[in-house]
């Protein structure tokens, strides 16, 4: 398992507020959705509130009510995430993952 698709899989939930199906998530990371499965049940099993749903309207989901703890990641790392980020090319994406990392930075100081 790679940790930096992990890592991406993570963050590409955390940009959405409403749900993405498992193909979406492979295309972008050029996986299969088998593949992705794993990935979220590596993410649930470590902690993620991920929540999938099946079906047309289906799609995987991090609960709204979870949030990173600054327990995870000291300055040093939050600094290195917020500079990676621009290296995302959807801008929308990058501008929200960036807020958020932001946001815990800034509760971290």
């Amino acid at each position: 398992m790679k940790m930096d698709v992990a890592l991406g899989i993570l963050f590409t939930l955390l940009s959405k507020d409403e749900t993405i199906t498992a193909n979406e998530i492979a295309n972008k990371y050029t996986i299969c959705t088998r593949t992705v499965y794993r990935y979220v049940n590596f993410l649930d099993l470590a902690g993620i509130p991920i929540v999938t749903k099946t079906g047309k309207t289906g799609g995987i989901k991090i609960l709204n009510s979870f949030n990173l703890k600054n327990m995870y990641f000291n300055n040093v790392e939050l600094f290195t995430l917020i500079q990676a980020c621009s290296t995302i090319a959807n801008k929308q994406m990058q501008t929200n993952l960036q807020t958020k990392l932001l946001y815990l930075l800034h509760k971290h100081a």
